[in-house]
């Protein structure tokens, strides 16, 4: 179990060499391009969901209308088989 340890502890040293050396070399220009692309990332991601929020308000608003149709209808029905109903 302790030569496990050990083993792990030095692959962990291995990996944050690597990943040191891997972040040495970002230099100010890479960085601006990171940046750069995750604010071009986010805009699109927003417009995305703007575009999806309007979507979804219309779709909303033809489900409300669809509902006060339905209602509109039960009610005519109703009144028909009432008028039917109070004839007989």
């Amino acid at each position: 179990m302790n030569v496990m340890r050990k083993i792990l502890k030095v692959l962990v040293t291995i990996v944050s060499f690597i990943s040191g050396n891997r972040l040495a070399k970002n230099t100010p220009e890479t960085e601006q391009k990171e940046v750069q692309d995750f604010k071009d990332l986010s805009e699109r991601h927003y417009a995305y969901l703007t575009l999806l929020s309007e979507q979804i308000k219309e779709m909303h608003q033809e489900v409300a209308l669809l509902n006060q149709q339905l209602n509109e209808a039960l009610a005519m029905t109703c009144t028909k088989k009432c008028k039917e109903r109070r004839v007989l």
